[in-house]
């Protein structure tokens, strides 16, 4: 559903979904018999669903400024996976080749909620120059980020501030600009993965604060 408000100072997006999944192939973690180390593999999941409703609204409350919101609500859940790779305690607690039910548990990569807000301001300095103000916030919650559904290998919920503000000619001819990003300087992980041979945690680390100049 999508609508627009009062000469399109306002704009609404309301959106449903539901999707059925048979024979998913889902990327996780399988201990390897042969050497009891861990390995990254491509396993059939049985059935999966996801449904949610996302939310968009942005407005217009004055000349040159803009504020916008997104927010998403995410229900994701494996509906038949009887066969999904152990977490690290359960290989070390149960036979070997280990393996776990869980389904009716939720995917991995599928936090139950998401969004960002974001701020922009333009203005005229002179005839012959422009400013702009811009700053945007993305959230999340916490996820999973392997089908085993590790505790190990979970991503806690966190929130990242980008920021930019720029000078150039009204015409866009030109422009420069000075660019924050995670501007809080939030730690997170994009991807874990388990240590061969212990239980140590390998994380790729996603980009701390930064700060660039951009000219164009």
């Amino acid at each position: 559903v999508r609508a627009s408000w009062f000469d399109r100072h306002l704009t609404t997006n309301v959106t449903f979904f539901t999707a059925d999944y048979n024979d998913v192939q889902e990327s996780t973690i399988k201990i390897d018999p042969n050497n009891n180390l861990p390995t990254s593999t491509i396993a059939n999941v049985a059935k999966a669903r996801s449904r949610g409703i996302d939310f968009e609204v942005s407005v217009r409350p004055a000349t040159g400024l803009s504020l916008s919101a997104n927010i998403g609500y995410l229900d994701a859940k494996y509906l038949d996976y009887p066969v999904a790779g152990c977490t690290q305690l359960q290989t070390l607690t149960r036979p070997r080749p280990c393996s776990q039910d869980i389904s009716g548990r939720t995917k991995a990569y599928a936090p139950k909620w998401s969004g960002s807000l974001s701020a922009n301001y333009g203005f005229d300095l002179s005839s012959n120059l422009r400013a702009k103000l811009g700053s945007w916030l993305y959230f999340t919650s916490g996820f999973y980020q392997t089908a085993t559904l590790d505790p190990l290998l979970y991503q806690s919920g966190y929130a990242k501030l980008d920021l930019r503000a720029s000078i150039g000619s009204p015409d866009e001819k030109w422009e420069l600009a000075i660019i924050a990003k995670n501007v809080t300087d939030k730690a997170t992980g994009s991807f874990r993965s388990l240590m061969p041979t212990s239980s140590a945690v390998n994380v790729m680390v996603e980009r701390p604060r930064s700060i660039a100049i951009q000219a164009s």
